[in-house]
Parts: structure tokens; sequence; C-alpha cells
């Protein structure tokens, strides 16, 4: 929530805690537990972005995929179905690999952002932490 409330922010300026979608993503993960025998599997996007390869091929492993180096690269464009959030998905659009993140994000309580809002979003974000069995940091 400390990096991903700040870019809503921009584009929905009293968005709300349940336009952020923490809540939603942490009620389909637990649907998911429990329609499902299978293990949840759970990315976190710090850590994809640190490692991709690592963190897809493990992934793939996972899953009983095949491990694919270049489908972590693509042309750069903007797909068709972003249009209306074109704002919001302009940098990935430009981008044509997984980056790492920038060493001046700290985490923390994002600048101008509601304190209950983002104390909400981040209770919900930890629970997905925990139900995907990772550890943060």
């Amino acid at each position: 929530p400390a990096h991903t409330l700040p870019s809503l922010k921009r584009l929905l300026p009293d968005f709300t805690l349940e336009e952020a979608g923490f809540e939603q993503q942490y009620r389909l993960m637990r649907l998911a537990l429990e329609a499902s025998r299978d293990e949840l599997i759970v990315i976190e996007g710090e850590a994809l972005r640190r490692s991709p390869a690592a963190v897809v091929e493990g992934y793939c492993r996972r899953v009983g995929l095949s491990f694919l180096p270049e489908s972590l690269r693509w042309q750069a464009g903007l797909v068709a179905d972003w249009r209306r959030w074109e704002d919001w998905h302009g940098d990935v659009a430009a981008s044509t690999e997984i980056r790492p993140p920038s060493a001046s994000r700290e985490p923390g309580r994002p600048e101008g952002v509601n304190l209950d809002v983002y104390a909400s979003c981040l209770d919900y974000y930890e629970k997905m932490i925990e139900l995907g069995g990772l550890s943060r940091g």
C-alpha cells in the first residue's frame, strides 16, 4: 500500500478503501483457499521486481509450466484494454521488462493518503502475505 496508494491517488484523488481493492483481493484469496485443495501461490510484487527471473522460474516450477526466459521481455506499447486507465499504465506501457524497485522507495505511510484507508490496506496486505506463507522484507 505504501507504493500503490500514491499511484492511485494521482488518478483518483478521493479514492475510497473499496476502490483501493486490498480488501477485495484478500477476500478472493480466502475464497480460493476455501474452494481448492491446492496450495495458494502468492508472488509479492517487490520480490518480483528485485529478482524477476528467479521468481517467475519458481512460480513456473510450482505450477508445472516450462520457464521461458524470453517471457521477461516484451515490446513497449499500450494494451488495448488499458486505454481507459492509460495514465495509470503509462510506465508499464513504455517498459520492455520488469524493472527493479527504485532505491529511493522507502516503506512507510505515504504522504497525502488518508491514514485510516492506509492502515486498513496495510492490514489486508499483511493478511495476504500471511495467507501466501510469505515473510515481509
